[in-house]
């Protein structure tokens, strides 16, 4: 999961996921995005503790998750085969039909 996490760097954000951070800015956070392609930076602003999301700055609560977090930072390259393998093995995931299976009808909460 660790690895699917770095997809949050794709993409937006609904507001009311960090409209905190709106009120009380870092000055000291780089900016500097990255919409074009996929890359680790993800990974080095939650060392930083620059996540947007506390779900994402929640994987730096583990130690295990932690060293992850790290491994990815510092090896970009490495992050994007992982992501690749992760995204595969996610899709092999059989889906759950008929009474076996459920499609939420509001995403936070069961039906």
């Amino acid at each position: 999961m660790v690895m699917l996490f770095g997809a949050h760097s794709v993409g937006v954000s609904c507001c009311a996921s960090f409209s905190i951070w709106l009120y009380t800015p870092d000055l000291s956070i780089d900016l500097e995005v990255t919409l074009n392609r996929p890359d680790n930076m993800y990974y080095v602003s939650l060392e930083k503790r620059h996540g947007v999301l506390g779900s994402d700055q929640g994987l730096m609560n583990s130690p295990l998750t932690t060293k992850m977090v790290r491994s990815n930072a510092r090896d970009g390259g490495a992050w994007g085969k992982k992501f690749a393998e992760a995204m595969v093995k996610m899709g092999s995931i059989k889906v759950l039909i008929g009474s076996f299976g459920e499609i939420r009808k509001n995403c936070r909460s069961m039906n």
